[in-house]
């Protein structure tokens, strides 16, 4: 839970305290990546990350998971 107001990394909606939101916590080649999305933007990554949608800003097709059985 946050105690005070934050934003949304990626479209900078506030975040207030006792909000739902997303916390993207991974590490990549560069380092740890630490931040907070709120809840609709959290969902249109997990959406992306899944193959269920566009790639977030560029309105670039999913690509198929070539695990996928369908």
């Amino acid at each position: 839970m946050v105690r005070r107001t934050h934003h949304c990394r990626r479209c900078g909606a506030a975040i207030e305290p006792g909000d739902v939101y997303a916390v993207v916590d991974v590490l990549d080649a560069e380092g740890r990546i630490r931040e907070l999305l709120c809840r609709s933007c959290g969902t249109e990554l997990r959406a992306f990350v899944d193959g269920d949608g566009d790639a977030p800003d560029t309105g670039a097709p999913a690509r198929e998971d070539p695990r996928r059985e369908e």
